[in-house]
C-alpha cells in the first residue's frame, strides 16, 4: 500500500514544544502508512536531527537568509524535486502564507497551515510589519485548504480577520513522551542540587517571549523568606543577558541553568518542588500539559491560555501586574495544596494523549 508522505515546516529541531511534539508524532506513525518528513529553514545541525532520522525520517534543508524571493524558489525546486509528497503542514507562523503559496503551485494536494502562537499584543499596529502581516494571511487563506491551530487564542492571532470560524479548527499537539513518567530519586543529587532547598523550576527557550527577568524577580522576593534554588531548562539568544541579571540580583550561588536536555520532564518529575510560567505570550504551551502529567504544580500567567490546564489542583494562575510578593504567595500556597492523584488519568482522557492524537492525525492526512 502506498505511504502518504507529510512534509512538516518548521525553522529548525531544536528542543523546544513544537520539535518534541513532531518527535512524538515520528516515532508515533514509524510503522504506519503515513510518512514523516521534515524541512528546515539552516543547513547548520540541530539538536534533534539524529532522533529524527532515526525513526526513518527524512530531514530536508531549504535555508532562508530573508531573501523571500529566492527562498520561494528553493521551495518549490525541492517540492518538484521530491514529488511524493501528497501533505504539507507549515509551523512557521505568518511566514506560512508563502509556503501555502509555493505548496499549491507545486502540486501539493493538502496544505495545512498550523498556528502554535499567539502574538495578538506583540505585533505592531502600524508601519511595514503591518502590512506583511496582511498579506502572509490573505495568502494563507487564498492558498492554504486546512486551518489549524494550538488554542483559540493562537487561532484568533494569525487567522482571526481572514479565515473564516467555520473553515478554522482548534487541533492540540499529542505528547508521546508523558504515556509513563518515572521519578528518578537520584536526579536531583546528580545535578548537584542542595538535597534540602525547595526547588523552583521553568523549562523554556532562554528568549524575550518566556519572561525570565520576571522569573528572576520573583525568585528574589522568594528567597527573602525560603531557602530556594532556581533551575531552568533550556538555552536561547537571551542566556547572557540573564546569566548578567542573577550576578546582579546576587543570585549567582542560588540559580543553576542546565541548558537544553533531552530528559525536560524527568527533571521535572524528579527535581522540581513548582514551577513558574510566566510568559508575555504562548499558543498553548504544552511545558504546562507535561507540568501536569509529571505530576508539578505550575503558576502561569493568567494572559496564557487556561485550555492546557486540564487539572484543578496543579495549576493556578497569576496576572504579570501583581506584586512579585502576590506571586510568591501564590506559588507556595498551589505547592502547599497541590493534588497530582488524578493527572495521569485525566491526561488519558484529554486530546494531548498521544495515542488519540496519532488517529486524529491519520484521519487528517488520509480523509481528504
Amino acid at each position: 500500500m502506498k505511504k502518504t508522505r507529510v512534509l512538516h515546516i518548521i525553522n529548525r529541531l531544536n528542543t523546544g514544544g513544537v520539535e518534541r511534539w513532531l518527535l512524538g508524532v515520528a516515532e508515533g506513525l514509524q510503522d504506519s502508512d503515513i510518512q514523516v518528513d521534515v524541512l528546515v529553514h539552516t543547513e547548520e545541525p540541530s539538536e534533534f536531527d539524529e532522533a529524527f532520522t532515526a525513526t526513518g525520517s527524512k530531514i530536508v534543508k531549504c535555508r532562508y537568509q530573508r531573501d523571500p524571493f529566492s527562498y520561494a524558489w528553493r521551495l518549490y525546486r525541492t517540492l518538484k524535486q521530491n514529488p511524493q509528497y501528497d501533505v504539507i503542514q507549515s509551523h512557521v507562523d505568518h511566514f506560512s502564507g508563502l509556503i501555502m503559496m509555493v505548496a499549491f503551485f507545486a502540486g501539493i494536494k493538502l496544505r495545512i497551515c498550523h498556528s502554535h502562537s499567539n502574538r495578538e499584543n506583540i505585533e505592531p499596529k502600524s508601519g511595514l510589519r503591518v502590512w506583511y502581516l496582511k498579506l502572509m494571511k490573505r495568502l494563507i487563506y487564498w492558498f492554504g485548504n486546512k486551518f489549524l491551530s494550538v488554542s483559540r487564542e493562537a487561532e484568533r492571532s494569525l487567522y482571526g480577520d481572514v479565515v473564516p470560524e467555520r473553515k478554522r479548527e482548534v487541533f492540540y499537539c499529542g505528547l508521546k513522551h508523558l504515556n509513563e513518567v518515572t521519578v528518578n530519586a537520584d536526579l536531583k543529587q546528580q545535578l548537584g542540587l542542595p538535597s534540602s532547598s525547595f526547588i523552583v523550576g521553568h523549562v523554556g527557550r532562554l528568549s524575550e517571549p518566556k519572561n525570565h527577568s520576571f522569573i528572576l524577580k520573583i525568585f528574589a522576593q522568594l528567597r527573602k523568606s525560603v531557602d530556594a534554588t532556581l533551575v531552568l531548562v533550556g538555552d536561547g539568544e537571551l542566556r547572557p543577558d540573564i546569566e548578567r541579571e542573577i550576578q546582579q540580583l546576587g543570585l549567582g550561588e542560588h540559580v543553576r541553568i542546565l541548558g537544553m536536555r533531552s530528559d525536560a520532564v524527568d527533571i521535572m518529575a524528579s527535581v522540581f518542588d513548582v514551577m513558574l510560567f510566566p510568559s508575555l505570550y504562548e499558543g498553548l504551551p504544552l511545558t504546562v500539559v507535561e507540568a501536569q502529567v509529571a505530576g508539578v504544580p505550575i503558576l502561569v500567567a493568567d494572559n496564557i491560555t487556561k485550555e492546557a490546564g486540564f487539572t484543578d489542583t496543579l495549576v493556578d494562575y497569576a496576572s504579570l501586574d501583581d506584586s512579585l510578593e502576590v506571586w510568591c504567595e501564590k506559588l507556595i500556597k498551589l505547592h502547599r495544596n497541590a493534588d497530582n492523584s488524578v493527572a495521569q488519568q485525566r491526561f488519558r482522557d484529554t486530546d494531548f494523549y498521544m495515542p488519540k492524537h496519532l488517529e486524529n492525525l491519520q484521519q487528517l492526512y488520509q480523509g481528504y
